[in-house]
């Protein structure tokens, strides 16, 4: 089957980012784009009941069409200098590249591949954060997304494949060890601005308080000086 907007989707990415020149207006189209997909096609084929969680290995066009998009992305995207700079990105493209390939090869675990390009949309939020827009709020909705969509789904995933079959489940895991490497990161960075803003408040108090003493001091001279020039 030929897929149209799979075939566009590649030259649509790189005009974003030549006319942009920026990278994260080309991810946030990819993130929308996939995640609108699977979003779509989970809820209408109703994918999000018990009986569907039992059949993830079930295969579709829309799935497949998915997949297509992000291996398409992963190529692509190995040829962004900057990634190099996070392993974590390293790892993650390789998994999403050899698991898709895999799954469009055997043409089975549609419904899993739904899941798993539906928690892109939390990177839609890290992208706006990225590009200043909103980027108090896009920064709270991308940890509030990450938890209650990532983190709740990722379990069950890796679980059913475990049951389904053990090289899927093994990328799984991976992904899911990259995934907690990724939340004791965002921990540890909440923890570092937590302590800059508590030390940041303990040095203004305590130049406060020194100002008030000096202010004082200057008081009481003042008064002696009075004094002595009275008497």
């Amino acid at each position: 089957m030929v897929y149209y907007d799979v075939i566009a989707f590649l030259p649509l990415y790189i005009i974003i980012e030549y006319f942009t020149k920026e990278t994260y207006y080309s991810r946030l189209f990819f993130t929308t784009l996939v995640s609108g997909y699977s979003i779509d096609e989970i809820i209408n084929k109703r994918y999000y009941t018990l009986e569907a969680l039992n059949n993830i290995e079930d295969y579709n066009s829309v799935a497949e069409k998915c997949i297509l998009i992000c291996i398409l992305y992963f190529s692509y995207d190995f040829f962004n200098k900057e990634i190099y700079t996070n392993n974590g990105f390293i790892i993650h493209h390789a998994i999403g590249v050899c698991g898709g390939l895999t799954v469009l090869y055997y043409k089975f675990y549609g419904i899993l591949s739904l899941y798993l390009c539906c928690h892109e949309i939390s990177t839609i939020f890290l992208n706006l954060k990225h590009l200043n827009i909103c980027k108090d709020f896009s920064d709270k909705m991308f940890i509030v997304t990450f938890l209650t969509i990532r983190c709740t789904t990722l379990p069950i995933m890796v679980f059913k494949a475990y049951i389904k079959s053990k090289f899927l489940f093994i990328i799984m895991l991976v992904d899911s060890g990259l995934h907690i490497f990724w939340i004791s990161q965002k921990i540890g960075n909440i923890r570092k601005k937590t302590k800059a803003k508590t030390k940041a408040k303990t040095k203004a108090k305590t130049k406060a308080k020194l100002n008030n003493n000096n202010n004082d001091d200057y008081l009481k001279l003042n008064i002696i000086e009075y004094g002595e020039k009275n008497n």
